[in-house]
């Protein structure tokens, strides 16, 4: 499997969306990236949607490492961590 190279942490997300079974917690427009490039990985029962940034994808290889896009939590799992607020669902933090 190869190494995930990990965006640095916002302190917010830039959108979580409700799923059938997972929360999609979108760490980085999917803009920045090549359309060829996504790739779904499985951590646990975690999935993560990484991407080579766009310029750096060739021959279906990325030059620089594939960085991470998003990540979708398992509703089971995960549901009690975030909450509805204001009609946006926010991440509960303790």
């Amino acid at each position: 499997m190869p190494h995930v190279k990990s965006h640095r942490r916002r302190k917010k997300p830039l959108k979580i969306v409700l799923k059938d079974r997972f929360i999609h917690e979108r760490l980085v427009s999917p803009r920045k990236f090549a359309p060829d490039s996504f790739r779904m990985e499985r951590r646990g029962g975690h999935r993560i949607v990484v991407a080579c940034p766009k310029g750096h994808f060739h021959n279906e290889k990325c030059k620089v490492g594939m960085q991470a896009q998003a990540v979708l939590h398992p509703k089971r799992e995960m549901g009690k961590k975030f909450r509805r607020v204001g009609g946006k669902i926010r991440r509960v933090e303790k």
